[in-house]
């Protein structure tokens, strides 16, 4: 990713501490009967349906009683897999450094995978209804606030993000998508404000914590959370032009390949790799080349001479412009291999002298 974020804590958290208090009590295997004595103290009525003292249980206290029924079925080698499982998924950043291996769903007990969806899943949907202040309004805005109100995407600044109010909020992308990880549906730590792009259209369901689609080779992967993380100062973008601008090829063929400055850093690589196979940012990065680069050079029709002036002063990167200005590392790619290459910038930028436009030379 391009910035590391601010983690900004939310009341969802009490929901995921409650599931993680019930599976740890499930784990111990010395519970019998379902009963609030599974649920931390404070939230023993968080699954009783009206008064206390009907004893009913709500939507939630059924699902959490079915999946302790099932549990209570499994051999002691697969509810000790359970257990583990539930942990394992739920340490994003010691996942992200393979410190921990996250266990998807069809790797559970098959005689408990129903439940564990059915439980998750109304907890992702209906979390609004179980905590006091809803993600959307309260999360989204706090979010936006402490990391300096950024307008871009983190993972790909190709895209905004909206700006809260009458804009509404980003998607929440789950970095374990929450159908092969159930677990980690309700993890805010696994939940990261993201490009509708990104979220919907790129990433998908693909996994960024393995290499194969099996989930079976682990990889490092960039922590979302790393407030102090900011790529430019520890990769280096490079751009290729492997078909010069025609007119059939419109916009010309573009290669991009991001590396990590110290290239012997095997960590940073594949956390590199990581990122752009699920993400795609290289493709991305050479087709907004191809589609915008005739936009770009529109201000260089009649002056060539500002070129380098504009690459170093107006397009001079910086976290904060990265973080508020669309495809400005697209952008400054482009132009600065177009200073230094001669041909490329006659062919697109006429001199000043010249009354011919950029498309008579493509």
């Amino acid at each position: 990713m391009f910035f590391g974020l601010k983690y900004v804590e939310h009341n969802l958290e009490e929901i995921h501490k409650i599931i993680e208090h019930f599976f740890d009590e499930l784990s111990k295997k010395v519970h019998t009967d379902f009963s609030d004595a599974l649920l931390p103290i404070p939230h023993k009525s968080i699954i009783i349906k009206g008064s206390s003292t009907t004893g009913k249980l709500n939507k939630l206290g059924g699902l959490l009683k079915n999946v302790f029924v099932e549990f209570q079925g499994l051999a002691d080698t697969d509810k000790d897999l359970v257990g583990l499982a539930f942990i394992d998924s739920n340490k994003i950043e010691a996942i992200c450094e393979k410190h921990s291996i996250p266990v998807p769903e069809n790797a559970l007990p098959s005689a408990i995978q129903k439940s564990f969806k059915e439980l998750f899943d109304y907890l992702y949907k209906d979390k609004d209804k179980l905590i006091d202040g809803v993600l959307t309004a309260n999360h989204y805005e706090n979010f936006l606030s402490e990391n300096g109100n950024p307008r871009i995407c983190a993972f790909c600044c190709l895209e905004t993000i909206p700006h809260g109010g009458e804009e509404g909020r980003a998607n929440y992308d789950h970095y374990l998508p929450k159908a092969q990880f159930p677990f980690s549906a309700i993890n805010l730590r696994n939940l990261v404000p993201t490009g509708t792009t990104c979220n919907q259209n790129v990433k998908g369901e693909k996994v960024i914590a393995f290499k194969d689609k099996d989930l079976t080779v682990s990889t490092f992967a960039f922590y979302p959370f790393d407030e102090n993380f900011y790529a430019l100062d520890v990769m280096d973008f490079h751009i290729s032009c492997k078909e010069k601008p025609t007119i059939k090829n419109n916009g010309g063929v573009w290669e991009v390949k991001i590396i990590p400055k110290d290239t012997s850093n095997r960590i940073l690589t594949e956390k590199i790799e990581s990122w752009d196979r699920v993400f795609e940012i290289q493709t991305r990065y050479a087709r907004e080349v191809k589609i915008r680069l005739m936009s770009w050079v529109e201000i260089f029709k009649s002056d060539s001479e500002n070129l380098n002036s504009y690459l170093n002063k107006e397009l001079k990167l910086n976290k904060e412009k990265v973080k508020s200005e669309v495809a400005i590392v697209a952008k400054w790619l482009f132009f600065d291999f177009l200073s230094k290459d001669v041909s490329l910038k006659r062919l697109l930028i006429p001199a000043s002298s010249s009354t011919k436009k950029p498309e008579d030379f493509i």
